[in-house]
């Protein structure tokens, strides 16, 4: 039984820091990722083991190890694994793990604003997820050959061949754990304790936030096809709902919309506000 958590791998650092050799610094730092990457592959664990040790197993299955037998059911996370992928790649593929998460979470940090990082395409495109999810996220990919790791005290992420080979093929990604989302606030009706008419007027705001909801995403759909992107590369569901909480009618009040930032402003900004303002007026 292995039992594993993140915040292993910063007690595991921090005794690595004190060695004085480099060199047996960079190995402890590649014996520490293999481990990490056995502690979150999908695949057979057998499997891995034998392949660490230049062996190899005629079945991709063992029938035995706890990722063969798991019943806990899988979750498709190629739409997040595009994301995540795509950011690192247009990053520069020259940093680690915490700005990509700041990016695709829509963080306004001054060193996102100082790169200008918020213009790029994927800024803002998983503000749903809380930033260990995606860290858990990036650590599968690495595990499954998709995102390499270089640098040892100070990692860097980058995106592999196989990478590269799996975004333009339609194969699925499945991970073998559930990867919460951090669910938008919708304004609910109140099931007990409040008048009928409270409650009716709960239930119109639920409709109407619904029926915006259902607008924008029709313009998301129309400018991705002019522009040939996934509608996901334009503005997540997510922004879409936080849009319809906040109802913004101005350049001002757009920017403080999660996952908007100012070159997607420019960009898309007076398309989706005169759906907005239409529909409140």
């Amino acid at each position: 039984i292995l039992l594993y958590s993140p915040s292993d791998i910063i007690t595991n650092k921090f005794l690595i820091e004190q060695g004085s050799d480099d060199t047996a610094r960079a190995n402890d730092y590649k014996k520490l990722q293999d481990i990490i990457d056995y502690c979150n592959t999908g695949s057979c664990l057998r499997q891995y083991i034998l392949n660490y040790f230049g062996e190899e197993h005629a079945s991709p299955s063992c029938d035995n190890c706890s990722n063969c037998l798991n019943t806990v059911n899988h979750t498709d996370i190629t739409l997040e694994a595009q994301k995540v992928l795509s950011c690192i790649i247009l990053m520069g593929e020259r940093f680690g793990s915490g700005l990509v998460i700041d990016v695709l979470r829509g963080s306004r940090t001054a060193r996102i604003r100082e790169l200008n990082f918020e213009e790029l395409p994927t800024y803002g495109l998983m503000p749903q997820y809380s930033k260990a999810s995606i860290k858990e996220m990036i650590s599968f990919l690495i595990a499954q050959g998709l995102i390499d790791v270089k640098g040892d005290k100070y990692p860097v992420l980058s995106s592999t061949r196989a990478a590269h080979a799996w975004l333009k093929s339609d194969e699925k990604l499945w991970i073998k754990r559930l990867i919460r989302q951090e669910q938008p606030k919708t304004p609910k009706a109140k099931k007990s304790g409040g008048s009928a008419g409270e409650a009716t007027l709960g239930s119109a705001v639920d409709r109407d936030h619904n029926v915006l909801f259902d607008k924008l995403r029709q313009l998301r759909t129309e400018i991705a096809s002019e522009q040939r992107k996934p509608p996901y590369m334009i503005f997540s569901d997510a922004t879409l709902h936080d849009m319809c909480n906040k109802l913004p009618t101005s350049v001002a009040t757009l920017l403080d919309v999660s996952g908007v930032g100012q070159f997607k402003l420019a960009k898309y900004g007076h398309r989706f506000l005169q759906v907005i303002k239409k529909h409140i007026s």
